[in-house]
């Protein structure tokens, strides 16, 4: 059975501890007699809370006030939409007359898996 911390608590006031390690979603973490169970992912040298907290409550770390809960949405804009090839093909098509060639269409989307273009309007 290892004995190495996973998790620190820099104060004995702290509401939050700090992951040592990283922490899977879902797994059991037992500090000081109490379990917690990660409701995501935790990278290490990231912080959870060992308490609920709500909108406005106060984090306490270092013994100190850091900061007051948010509400932070976790997707600000929706993930772009692959378009097939087919649809991308007839729109910079020379011979379509409504290809939207020209400054009206910009690629916006880019990562390693898919680059999208999608029409803007001025």
């Amino acid at each position: 059975m290892s004995t190495q911390q996973i998790v620190l608590k820099v104060h004995p006031d702290d509401n939050v501890l700090v992951a040592l390690a990283n922490l899977l979603k879902d797994e059991k973490v037992v500090f000081e007699g109490q379990e917690y169970t990660m409701e995501e992912t935790v990278k290490a040298k990231h912080k959870f809370a060992t308490v609920d907290l709500a909108v406005g409550d106060s984090i306490i770390m270092y013994g100190v006030l850091v900061g007051k809960a948010q509400l932070v949405p976790v997707n600000f804009t929706p993930a772009a939409m692959r378009r097939d090839d087919k649809t991308i093909k007839e729109q910079f098509d020379p011979n379509n007359p409504n290809a939207g060639r020209g400054s009206n269409c910009r690629q916006v989307a880019h990562s390693k898996f898919h680059s999208a273009v999608f029409r803007t309007s001025r």
